[in-house]
């Protein structure tokens, strides 16, 4: 475990590619919380604590582990899993990088918000 501080964005794709698992202990609602989705961008499956907004893109057993609130117990056997299962790891962040690319894609976004606002103004 490294705890680097703030990191400058373009120096982000660097640590998610020499990371195993990218984890999430927020511990009040996050809206979104990105930077999950930036994660799985690039292939690593994630562990959060469900609050907020996190269960709309971490789902549990699919791209990562979505862990009951404050369960510290569940969140450290869910880590220790993925360190110890790297193929799990593996197949867990490459379903995370297919659904960021197809549901997350920033270009699909601003169509489909683009389309909802043009309906709006109809």
């Amino acid at each position: 475990v490294r705890f680097a501080g703030f990191i400058p964005q373009r120096e982000l794709q660097a640590y998610y590619k020499d990371a195993t698992v990218l984890v999430v202990p927020s511990v009040w609602p996050e809206p979104i919380a990105t930077i999950g989705l930036e994660a799985m961008k690039s292939g690593l499956p994630v562990v959060g604590f469900d609050s907020g907004g996190i269960q709309d893109w971490l789902k549990d057993g699919e791209n990562g582990f979505l862990v009951p609130w404050m369960d510290t117990k569940k969140f450290a056997e869910a880590l220790d899993t993925l360190m110890r299962d790297k193929q799990l790891a593996k197949r867990m962040g490459e379903n995370g990088l297919q659904q960021a690319t197809q549901k997350y894609n920033f270009n699909q976004y601003i169509d489909r918000l683009h389309n909802t606002l043009m309906g709006l103004s109809a």
